[in-house]
């Protein structure tokens, strides 16, 4: 689950249906989000932290209209609990 999926042309970014991140970060993570009219969502999942962060709004937000707002605040919520700089 935790490692990206290889195929005969190469490696892709997905592992069931979530995206993996580098094997080379500091901390693992997988993530998946997505955004309709009216809603956004998001989820991110630390593994070697045991932390796991859901973000889920019925709005666009002022300004954002492709998922933007959840994104950012995945990561600001993730520098917090993890006690990193905010980006």
């Amino acid at each position: 689950l935790y490692t990206r999926t290889k195929f005969a042309k190469g490696t892709a970014d997905m592992s069931y249906g979530l995206f993996v991140s580098d094997s080379s970060a500091a901390h693992r993570r997988l993530s998946i989000g997505g955004s309709n009219a009216g809603l956004q969502s998001g989820l991110v999942i630390y593994p070697d932290d045991d932390l796991v962060i859901v973000v889920l709004s019925n709005t666009w937000g002022i300004g954002a209209n492709s998922g933007e707002m959840n994104q950012g605040l995945l990561s600001r919520l993730a520098a917090i609990c993890m006690g990193w700089k905010p980006e």
